[in-house]
């Protein structure tokens, strides 16, 4: 059962993001998270979505900038704030991940990546949600995917992209990875 105050963050949460659908702005979303940390430091999906307002910029495969990795460790620590709290949370693996991808710790990657795949059946308040559990997946899936390109793994890279397109087919967010893997 969750408190009184989580409850109040979550709701305070919720209404400063209502209508967004995740694509809201940086800065909206960030405050958002911020007046619900002040009510409850552990609403855990304030601090994943900290850590995600941080990485919106980084959409391109190539390696990142200085730039990119200065955000990359800000948004990891949000990330690892949240797994502090809540161990088992998927989409924060899959932030952590992201993260770490961005900063060049390829392994680490993976490991976040393989974490993340074993929390996500395990009971996040979300994954009751019928399409959360396998868009989280196919999420984990993609830094698993450059971590791999990037450590010089491209046939493990490339059966991952294959299985995930076998389970996820027509989803042309794993689709583009397929460039990454040519360009390798």
């Amino acid at each position: 059962m969750r408190s009184p105050a989580y409850r109040s963050a979550r709701k305070v949460f919720d209404e400063l993001t209502q209508g967004d659908g995740g694509d809201g702005s940086i800065e909206r979303d960030a405050n958002a998270a911020q007046a619900a940390l002040e009510i409850c430091p552990e609403y855990v999906e304030a601090w994943v979505r900290l850590g995600e307002t941080w990485l919106y910029r980084d959409a391109e495969d190539a390696p990142a900038s200085d730039w990119d990795r200065q955000h990359a460790e800000k948004a990891l620590t949000y990330f690892e704030q949240a797994l502090a709290i809540e161990p088992l949370h998927a989409d924060a693996w899959g932030g952590k991940a992201r993260a770490l991808v961005v900063l060049g710790r390829y392994e680490e990657t993976l490991a976040a990546v393989d974490a993340g795949i074993a929390a996500l059946p395990l009971g996040v308040e979300y994954c009751w949600i019928p399409l959360a559990s396998p868009f989280i997946h196919r999420e984990l899936l993609v830094p698993a995917i450059k971590a791999l390109v990037f450590l010089g793994r491209r046939d493990e890279a490339r059966r991952v992209l294959e299985a995930a397109l076998a389970c996820y087919p027509g989803q042309t967010y794993l689709e583009d990875r397929q460039e990454l893997l040519d360009m390798a």
